[in-house]
């Protein structure tokens, strides 16, 4: 396979970046966040602060507002910092990495789906009820859950796929808004899957990013749809679609050592010296 030039791997990046967001740079913090976890999840991954600011570079983002970005970071106790001389490390937390795991689970479809859920009808005279993190209301009364409550105040029902759910349930569940994003995601997903004989051409500093893109980009929009059964969903709902196409993806860009990269990095920074 031959190697793209440098002005074409440059136009193919520039290409796909502008499909996969408009043109638009995602929220810087939130996009360091989704490097973190797609690169440098496990215990005792670092990431160089020159490698970060090269990565972000890609998606037009200036080193001061990368400097914003992190110490936002730091002070949410997202990511520590790690002194190396002049410069710094930065690692996810104990709880970034906890949060980071959660979200993966769905994001990577490491989870299995859920096969059944319980429709529940609480007490409606129990006003002192907490609402529970993990249920999906319906309305003030009715609410779907995968963990059905111990109480016996609330009348349960078990939902599976061989029990017809109405249609103004499934679209409570995900709204209009949510499917357009999906179907959206996977026109864009389509027109990246048509460059994916080229991608593996791309420099790893340049396939990083854009595999951080697919993810960000499948990121705003799984984490937003609930996590429960597909017979639950609109028939409309392309997200099983989309997460074959973003598995396709990440296959065909798979990571980089993360020591690579900053070699590469320090090596374009180099040249970029020598040619000013």
């Amino acid at each position: 396979m031959t190697a793209l030039s440098p002005p074409a791997a440059t136009m193919l990046f520039d290409r796909l970046f502008e499909v996969l967001n408009d043109g638009q740079s995602p929220r810087l913090w939130s996009f360091v966040v989704t490097i973190f976890g797609d690169l440098a999840q496990h215990d005792g991954a670092r990431i160089s602060g020159s490698l970060m600011g090269a990565l972000v570079a890609r998606i037009g983002a200036r080193p001061e507002a990368l400097r914003v970005a992190l110490h936002r970071l730091r002070k949410e106790g997202w990511i520590e910092s790690h002194k190396q001389g002049r410069s710094s490390d930065y690692a996810l937390s104990v709880w970034g990495r906890g949060q980071a795991a959660q979200a993966s689970d769905i994001i990577y479809a490491a989870a299995p789906t859920p096969e059944q859920a319980w429709l529940v009808l609480h007490d409606p005279a129990d006003k002192a009820r907490d609402a529970d993190p993990h249920d999906h209301a319906l309305t003030q009364t009715a609410s779907i859950t995968l963990r059905p409550p111990s109480t016996s105040s609330a009348l349960m029902t078990p939902l599976d796929a061989s029990r017809t759910v109405p249609h103004w349930v499934q679209h409570k569940l995900c709204d209009a808004a949510l499917l357009a994003a999906c179907r959206d995601l996977e026109r864009r997903l389509d027109q990246v899957l048509a460059h994916r004989s080229l991608i593996a051409d791309m420099p790893a500093l340049d396939r990083m990013v854009l595999r951080v893109l697919i993810v960000h980009s499948w990121r705003r929009v799984i984490l937003k749809a609930p996590a429960l059964p597909p017979f639950l969903f609109p028939p409309t709902w392309r997200g099983a679609a989309c997460a074959d196409k973003v598995s396709a993806l990440l296959r065909a860009l798979p990571p980089t050592a993360l020591g690579d990269l900053a070699a590469e990095a320090a090596a374009a920074a180099a040249t970029a010296v020598k040619k000013a």
